[in-house]
C-alpha cells in the first residue's frame, strides 16, 4: 500500500525537475568527502535495493571511517516503506547514542565497519 502511494507521488512530481534531480544524483561524487566524515554514520541498507545494489554501499561504507552498516531483509530502496518497523527501531537507536552504537559495531568487526543483517 505504502509503496503504491509512494509511486504515485513520484508520477505527480514535475518529470523535468524529477529528471534533473536524478542526474545530479548520478553525477554526485562524494567519495572524497566521505573519508572525511569522522562523525558517526549509519548505513541502513536493503537486501534486495536494486536502485543502490548493496555492492554500491559497500564502496561508501569503506570510505567511512566511523559507521555501522545495517542490512535489512526482505527490504528494497524504500527502507521506511518496505519494513518500517525494523527502520524505525534501528534509526531510535542510533539516534538515543550514535557513537556507542559505531562503536559497539565496530568492536565486532575486523575490517572496522561491520555488517549487521536484521
Amino acid at each position: 500500500m505504502y509503496r503504491i502511494m509512494l509511486a504515485e507521488s513520484i508520477k505527480q512530481a514535475d518529470q523535468r525537475v524529477y529528471r534533473r534531480a536524478m542526474l545530479a544524483l548520478v553525477r554526485f561524487d562524494g567519495r572524497k568527502l566521505a573519508s572525511k566524515i569522522n562523525n558517526p554514520v549509519l548505513v541502513v541498507s536493503g537486501e534486495r535495493d536494486t536502485t543502490v545494489p548493496l555492492y554500491m554501499q559497500q564502496l561508501l561504507v569503506n570510505l567511512l571511517p566511523n559507521c555501522a552498516h545495517v542490512i535489512i531483509k526482505e527490504a528494497g530502496h524504500a527502507l521506511p516503506v518496505d519494513q518500517p518497523k525494523i527502520f524505525n527501531q534501528i534509526m531510535l537507536d542510533f539516534y538515543e547514542n550514535p557513537s556507542e552504537m559505531v562503536r559497539a559495531y565496530r568492536s565486532k568487526s575486523t575490517s572496522g565497519c561491520l555488517q549487521e543483517k536484521f
